[in-house]
Formats: structure tokens, sequence, C-alpha cells
């Protein structure tokens, strides 16, 4: 009898390393507190929402120790990029801060206004999020892997019509739970077209725009500050 009480007790604890042991396979935080969730059909981990508010606070603060961000007398926060076809090498504009931005500067820090920490980061340029990867050892979705989790992706209630909503807030969700590819915020993608075009490129609906079809191809200039646009970061899976 005690016998099979352990082997039931061994036989438990197996099941349940097992377990833990396939969920840090598909879905682990990283250095950043980022929710990754792995999406199998183009072997890539990608982060479960948009990228807030304070996560991109928090990589300003961080390049502005190490002086790879910077804020001139017009308040622009700028960075550095390496240049391509188009676009020379040097500093480009990432954020501007007004007195309505969500992201404020003060005593040599950013800070987020009024409790919108959760919002998604807005407003910034093609540059920021391409930047923020950089730094961060991630990149941006190319447009098949975009695609294919947006085909992937159901809707799970209604759609706040021009009102931007936390990014927890879940509006659509996949099957391997990555919130919001088609609401919320569109999303900077990875180009894909020859250098030498200057639109980057944007996918998905937004809480001022749907489109028809959803995945519709959407571009604009690099520099360009979209309130309704935003990103999220993927990673590669190491074979």
């Amino acid at each position: 009898m005690a016998y099979l009480l352990i082997l039931t007790i061994y036989i438990y604890l197996l099941i349940v390393l097992f377990t833990i042991n396939c969920k840090k396979e598909k879905i682990f935080f990283d250095e950043n507190g980022i929710e990754f969730i792995k999406f199998s059909k183009n072997n890539i981990f990608v982060s479960k929402y948009e990228i807030s508010n304070q996560t991109f606070i928090n990589f300003l603060n961080d390049g502005l120790k190490k002086n790879i961000i910077t804020i001139d007398s017009l308040n622009r926060v700028l960075g550095s990029y390496d240049g391509d076809r188009y676009y020379k090498e040097g500093l480009k504009i990432l954020y501007r801060i007004n007195t309505e931005s969500d992201i404020q500067f003060e005593d040599s820090s950013f800070y987020c206004l009024n409790d919108r920490n959760l919002l998604p980061v807005r407003k910034i340029s093609w540059f920021a999020s391409h930047l923020f990867c950089i730094y961060y050892e991630y990149r941006l979705p190319k447009e098949n892997e975009w695609l294919n989790l947006s085909l992937e992706s159901r809707y799970n209630d209604q759609l706040f019509k021009n009102k931007v909503a936390e990014v927890n807030k879940i509006f659509d969700i996949t099957t391997d739970g990555i919130v919001n590819i088609n609401s919320n915020v569109s999303e900077w993608i990875e180009p894909f077209f020859d250098n030498q075009w200057p639109y980057k490129q944007i996918r998905g609906a937004s809480y001022k725009n749907n489109f028809d079809p959803l995945n519709k191809k959407l571009g604009n200039y690099a520099s360009h500050l979209i309130e309704d646009v935003g990103f999220r970061p993927i990673i590669d899976i190491k074979k």
C-alpha cells in the first residue's frame, strides 16, 4: 500500500516537472520583464504584448545613462542609426515630448504621465522600434511572421473605438496566447522592400483604423511619429 502511494507521488512529480519544462520551452520572461511566447510556425518567440510605455521608458533611461539616447532643446528624443541606402547614418528622432505626450522628461529622467504606464508606446518612429530591438538583441517581425500570427488570432472582445487600451486588455488573441496582433495599435515591422524605398512597413488594425483585409500593406517614412502605431519584438529560437 505504501509502495503504491510512493509510486503515485513519484509519477505525479514527474508529470509536474514535465509540465513545467514544457511551459519553460513555450513561455518565458526575459531579463527586461518582457513575456515571450513560442510561435512554432515560424520558430520564433514573440512578445505576448505590444511594448508598453513603461518598458520603453526603461530603455530610454538606460540608454540615456549610456549615452545611446539624448534629448535636444526641442524636446526631441534622439538615437543613433547606422544608415541604409535611403536614410543616412546619424542621430534620428525617436520620440517627441510635449505637454500631452505619455512620456515626459524631468531631472535627467524619463517618466510616464498619469498612470499611462501600461498603455502601448505610440508616436514613435520606426527608428525607435529598431533601436530598441538592436539594444536588447531582439528584432522586429518579418512580414510573413506577422501575417502568420494575424491569421491565427481570434477576437475576444469589442475594440474600443478612438481610445487606446492597456496592453493587457485582450481584443484578439492567438491560439498560443499572443495578444492584440490585429488591434489596439498598429505595429512597425521589419522592412522587406529594397532599402532605396523610403517607406518602412506597418501592419495591423488599431483603435483608430480597422482595415479590410486585416493584413493590408501599410507603410510610412521611418521618421514619422504616428499616433496609433507601436511595436512588439521577437527573438529567434536558437537551433
